[in-house]
């Protein structure tokens, strides 16, 4: 029975440990990476910010053009995160936050292409800031508080799987020393019902043979059992008995020598 209880607390313990790699394996595939691509996001949104800004400053059109021309690359970058981290779903609420996102940043581009990006070509520094900190400013908060939010978010999952690993390690935990302990009163039980019928075999066994020195043939073991006890309990009753024959045909020959004897003496008289 322990080595029962061994095998299968083995079995369990393999197959928490594929529970735990599984869900090891999700955690980084759904949460740490996605929280490596939140982390993406908002440098790129940094850069746009920085891009924008260089338009502006550049000493001549040419450069400002080609600081511009960065914000599409910028852009495209921005989608393939975006794509990489939306590509195990959502959920709801992270649903919510992503969209808030995407609009908050559609509207970033649209107003970077027909408001800001004009005023930096032109040179134009007063109207530029003016027009940034009223119209996209607010947008690129919007965007960076989006970001953080989805980070949070993910930072929320990953602990409620952090969670789920420990709960699932712990119960595997409990139902291995359930079945430890369960196994260990099994075994302790049997060896005591086996002591038991060994003690109780060799106490016959005992009887039988402390009658027979004291010339006592009437007691029998009376077992019946295979097991080496048994046998030897079977063979001493056999023995009893065919010691109790002997000595009934040793008072039978007793008798009639006996009675020989006194008719003997009958005749001689």
């Amino acid at each position: 029975m322990p080595a029962a209880a061994a095998g299968v607390i083995g079995i369990l313990g393999m197959q928490a440990m594929g529970e735990a790699t599984t869900q090891a394996n999700s955690l980084y595939e759904n949460n740490v990476t996605a929280v490596a691509a939140t982390g993406d996001m908002n440098r790129l949104i940094s850069e746009m910010r920085i891009v924008a800004r260089d338009a502006l400053l550049a000493p001549t059109p040419q450069e400002t053009q080609l600081e511009l021309e960065q914000l599409d690359r910028l852009r495209a970058e921005f989608d393939a995160v975006a794509e990489t981290y939306t590509a195990g779903g959502l959920g709801e609420r992270r649903q919510v936050a992503f969209d808030e996102l995407a609009a908050a940043l559609g509207e970033y581009e649209l107003n970077q292409e027909e408001l800001l990006a004009p005023l930096a070509a032109a040179g134009d520094i007063p109207q530029w800031i003016a027009v940034n900190e009223a119209e996209v400013s607010p947008l690129t908060e919007a965007m960076t508080e989006a970001v953080l939010r989805l980070r949070e978010l993910e930072g929320e999952e990953a602990q409620t799987a952090v969670a789920a690993i420990d709960s699932s390690a712990a119960t595997q935990t409990t139902i291995s020393l359930i079945i430890m302990i369960v196994g260990l009163l099994i075994a302790v039980g049997v060896g005591l019902v086996v002591a038991t019928g060994i003690a109780r075999a060799t106490r016959k066994v005992r009887d039988v043979t402390d009658a027979l020195a004291q010339g006592d043939l009437t007691h029998s073991t009376g077992l019946t059992t295979r097991d080496e006890l048994g046998q030897m309990g079977q063979a001493l009753d056999s023995a009893v008995a065919d010691l109790r024959s002997v000595m009934a045909s040793v008072v039978g020959s007793a008798d009639a020598v006996a009675a020989s004897s006194e008719e003997l003496s009958a005749s001689s008289a």
